[in-house]
């Protein structure tokens, strides 16, 4: 019966001659965020996403190598280099955001480079600029606006509930995934030490270049300023206890732009079971992640 009334209420307002407000639609505009926490705000020498709240093509594909320029046309540059001006940021994919727009990975220079950690042009960040998403011709409108970034915000690659990257036996050089790590019930998986000998945590993030080494073949020494990585003791709804800091022995360039590899060793007296794990920036932003991490008894 209500769907009938609103009909023909259309009709009757229709028939006065006032006209009917249409549906509402999008605001055309777009934000960008770090591609690997979906959250911002966006970091420089990061890979990002810009999310338009319309479409700006219809394209859905990636690009490896990446493009400046997809084929049908779409671009995204930024203002915020300013030893360049305007520069196209290279794309790694784009496809629909699932709310209507059209999502767009990129990744944004920055001027920290070395030895194989080349940029694909040297960005010198001024911290903001006006962004425009460059739009199909016929499919969207072109958008512009100011967008802030950062030198830092790490966040960490994920599979799931836990980090991309692997549990490390100190001793016998046995690699385990997190994943694996995570589904084991007999607490012997992914011990947190092997004969003593505290094992690691192999972890990757990006937004963080700025805490890594100048270039793979010059070490980090620790302890390193400014990252860290800290475990918690945790259970199916979160932490339940203080996150503790753990040892770093490598941050830096992971053999991709915009990626990041942290050798993290488990403290001695980690209790093995269920941990959350999180990344901290000392005065920078730093995602809000809870990471599952499971560990097993000393082996």
């Amino acid at each position: 019966m209500t769907r009938v009334i609103a009909v023909l209420t259309a009709a009757f307002v229709a028939a006065l001659g006032v006209s009917v407000p249409a549906a509402h639609a999008a605001v055309p505009d777009f934000t960008v965020v770090n591609m690997v926490t979906q959250a911002g705000p966006p970091a420089t020498g990061a890979f990002l996403t810009v999310i338009t709240t319309v479409p700006v093509t219809d394209e859905n594909q990636s690009f490896s190598p990446a493009v400046t320029r997809t084929p049908r046309g779409l671009a995204v540059r930024t203002g915020d280099c300013f030893n360049l001006g305007p520069t196209m940021l290279p794309i790694l994919s784009v496809g629909p955001s699932g709310t209507g727009g059209t999502k767009i990975n990129v990744y944004h220079p920055n001027n920290y480079y070395g030895g194989s950690n080349q940029e694909p042009f040297i960005c010198v960040p001024g911290q903001g600029g006006q962004w425009t998403v460059e739009a199909v011709s016929g499919i969207g409108p072109s958008l512009t606006k100011p967008i802030t970034t950062v030198e830092a915000n790490p966040g960490m690659f994920t599979a799931g509930s836990a980090p991309a990257g692997y549990h490390l036996d100190a001793v016998t050089g046995q690699t385990t995934n997190f994943a694996q790590c995570n589904s084991d019930f007999t607490g012997l998986a992914c011990p947190v030490s092997t004969q003593g000998q505290q094992n690691f945590l192999i972890l990757f993030t990006s937004g963080g270049e700025l805490f890594g080494c100048p270039a793979p073949s010059i070490p980090c020494t620790p302890p390193l300023s400014g990252i860290g990585f800290a475990l918690a003791p945790g259970s199916p709804s979160g932490p339940t206890g203080p996150y503790v800091a753990q040892s770093l022995t490598f941050f830096g360039f992971a053999g991709y732009v915009g990626q990041e590899q942290a050798n993290v060793r488990i403290n001695a007296g980690t209790v093995p079971g269920e941990k959350r794990l999180k990344v901290t920036a000392a005065g920078y932003p730093a995602s809000g992640q809870q990471l599952v991490v499971k560990l097993g008894a000393a082996a």
